[in-house]
């Protein structure tokens, strides 16, 4: 399987490169968003990338969107690429499978985090001080604990570095209360729409990140990668034990393989195994065919 590392289409303008996605000029009004096989971990892209995981990523953003198009509306304007007529019939191809043509519109400058059961930093800050950022769960929970409603705990977007936990009271200041409590309301009812389905295919999703924008009329809608693996923490439903860390069908385990190299976080990454490479490959299949086929 060929792998797509980056992207420099001809017939339009790129207007910047993320840690997965090419982001290129598409028109009046219009992104053309394409999904590399780049992958990255603490905030480093590394050299190698995983065959198929672009497709993938694109496959489930665009399957989630979807399935919650009467919920919120989304940016799709279109996923075809042989109907994208500014590219040439190359350049179509290379998109096939990995782009989205999206609306430009005024994306908020925060991921919305929705949590559904503890772990991660969550785990962290609640074992430490017994609430997570503002919110209080219940005493006595367990690492992979259930949380009896799910938590929503925002973030900053930070263009470098790691993102910064934001309080409540710091998003209603910027947001306005009327906007954020409709993102919260939003953000918590497709989750809890996704958590029943996946989970019926084997899949809990632990916790994810949404991002939402702002269309000319106020209206909210749905953008950005949604639900994929490199956005969530995805466990197998019978790897949750309580008190334990569940197995990962996501970047998790790409985390912890750097973290057995002895790597300091700063330097040049280490070079990824065949074996490594091949095993995530799988993970992100194994995803997709569970939740799509």
């Amino acid at each position: 399987m060929d792998v797509l590392i980056e992207t420099n289409l001809k017939s339009t303008q790129l207007l910047s490169r993320g840690k997965v996605r090419d982001i290129y000029e598409g028109g009046k009004d219009k992104l053309l968003i394409l999904t590399t096989d780049r992958i990255s971990s603490y905030d480093h892209i590394m050299k190698e990338g995983i065959p198929g995981k672009g497709k993938v990523l694109n496959s489930l953003s665009l399957f989630w969107k979807n399935m919650f198009h009467e919920d919120i509306p989304n940016d799709i304007v279109e996923t075809d690429s042989s109907k994208i007529d500014f590219l040439s019939p190359e350049e179509q191809e290379i998109c096939n499978g990995r782009c989205v043509l999206v609306r430009k519109l005024d994306v908020f400058k925060f991921e919305f985090i929705v949590r559904g059961y503890l772990c991660g930093s969550a785990w962290q800050m609640y074992r430490d001080k017994g609430k997570i950022i503002d919110v209080v769960p219940p005493l006595g929970l367990r690492l992979a604990s259930k949380f009896p409603l799910p938590i929503f705990t925002p973030t900053t977007k930070e263009t470098a570095g790691h993102d910064k936990p934001v309080s409540w009271d710091q998003l209603s200041e910027t947001l306005g209360e009327y906007v954020s409590m409709q993102i919260k309301e939003i953000s918590v009812k497709i989750y809890e729409k996704a958590l029943r389905y996946a989970t019926e295919r084997g899949i809990v999703i632990a916790d994810t990140k949404f991002e939402f924008a702002c269309g000319k009329s106020g209206e909210l809608y749905l953008v950005d990668e949604v639900l994929t693996p490199d956005s969530s923490r995805l466990w197998p439903v019978d790897s949750v034990v309580l008190g334990e860390n569940p197995s990962s069908l996501d970047k998790q385990i790409l985390r912890d393989w750097l973290d057995e190299q002895g790597w300091d976080r700063n330097s040049t990454p280490p070079n990824l195994t065949e074996g490594l490479i091949e095993k995530m490959s799988q993970i992100y299949q194994d995803i997709h065919s569970r939740l799509i086929n």
